[in-house]
């Protein structure tokens, strides 16, 4: 398994009303994911931008599993 692309990630929004995740400083280049908006039916702009808002919020996420895992027990 490859190692994930480091964070922070951020949100874009294309012409279409989707979103786009990429790692900050590089737009688009890589591109990590997209929520699609409602131009294609999946979701409403508000939804696509949640779902983006989450998706790039994995970085941040994994890092508080992986502390929170690295924590003994009290």
């Amino acid at each position: 398994m490859s190692a994930p692309t480091p964070g922070p990630w951020v949100v874009g929004e294309d012409i279409a009303d989707s979103y786009m995740i990429y790692p900050e400083g590089k737009f688009l280049d890589p591109w990590i994911a997209d929520a699609k908006g409602p131009h294609v039916g999946v979701a409403s702009k508000e939804e696509a931008l949640a779902n983006a808002v989450l998706i790039a919020a994995a970085p941040d996420l994994l890092a508080a599993l992986e502390a929170m895992l690295a924590t003994p027990e009290i």
